[in-house]
């Protein structure tokens, strides 16, 4: 009977454990995903980009409220649908056809991702994307160079001190 009662206990434990983490990971996701530099990208995104990238959002999105249901179903399936506790098989095999049907559809959204990311759209995309970056690079690039020639003007100023020091000194020498 106590070995029955710390292999149910181990089982509430791991299983609980497991599930968990994979819904920290989930809302971590959902919450990573609605970033504002995330948001502000999609603003200065090209239009032909826009609905791609929202396609795209929504998708991993939904993906992720997916995982945390699995995970929760999941942990309801384990313990809560245990045969020895007289539960109805009829309702457990209904629970783990849902399971079922939930990583079916996590993996048809991955699998339309991955399409979207290797045909001529999702090339097109990264073309563009590329664009972008390279436009970004090259505003950062104009900011580096007015900080630079900002830089340049100081030490051309100290260089011109130090000649003037240099003449000044090479005058009294001789």
């Amino acid at each position: 009977m106590i070995l029955l009662a710390s292999a149910n206990l181990l089982r509430w434990i791991v299983s609980g454990l497991l599930c968990g983490a994979t819904v920290v990971c989930g809302v971590w996701f959902l919450l990573r995903q609605g970033g504002p530099a995330r948001r502000r990208v999609l603003q200065e995104a090209p239009a032909e980009l826009r609905e791609g990238m929202r396609k795209r959002q929504r998708r991993r999105r939904y993906g992720a409220a997916l995982v945390i249901l699995v995970a929760a179903t999941f942990f309801a399936a384990l313990n809560v649908l245990d045969p020895q506790s007289g539960v109805d098989p009829n309702a457990a095999v209904a629970v783990w056809a849902v399971v079922l049907l939930m990583l079916v559809i996590l993996v048809v959204l991955a699998l339309a991702d991955l399409r979207q990311t290797l045909t001529g759209r999702g090339l097109r995309e990264m073309e563009l994307s590329e664009q972008l970056v390279r436009a970004l690079s090259k505003h950062l690039a104009n900011k580096g160079k007015a900080a630079a020639s900002a830089d340049a003007e100081e030490t051309h100023e100290q260089d011109a001190e130090e000649a003037d020091r240099d003449a000044g000194g090479n005058g009294q020498d001789r």
